[in-house]
């Protein structure tokens, strides 16, 4: 049986926007950051970067590591709203597109959140 074409291409847009943007941003930082997992809303165009559930640094670094990329694409950080306990979001405009950086910094809290465990 043949792959799922669009499922096939969708995994290379996003394998693609990774590279492309992980390479940017650690160029900007003038540093090798902390790879980010990304994604593209074919929509709006807009970019997602999420620190990794398995980020080695652990849960206690994923606001330094989210942190570190909103410095380098100079991005603002978005106060939690309803639902979202135990994560961070910073979001901005990088060359005219909107960007995104999101990692949950308390497992615990946020497994645990409103409407019990995710």
């Amino acid at each position: 049986m043949a792959p799922d074409l669009n499922r096939t291409l969708l995994a290379a847009i996003h394998r693609a926007v990774a590279e492309v943007m992980n390479a940017y941003a650690s160029e900007k930082a003038g540093r090798r950051l902390e790879p980010l997992d990304w994604s593209i809303m074919p929509s709006s165009g807009e970019l997602t970067g999420y620190v990794p559930v398995d980020c080695p640094e652990g849960d206690g670094e994923v606001a330094i590591v989210a942190a570190a990329w909103a410095w380098s694409l100079d991005l603002t950080l978005v106060p939690a709203g309803p639902g979202m306990a135990g994560s961070v979001t910073y979001a901005g405009a990088v060359e005219g597109r909107q960007v995104v950086i999101w990692g949950v910094t308390d497992r615990d809290v946020w497994d645990n959140g409103p409407g019990g465990a995710r």
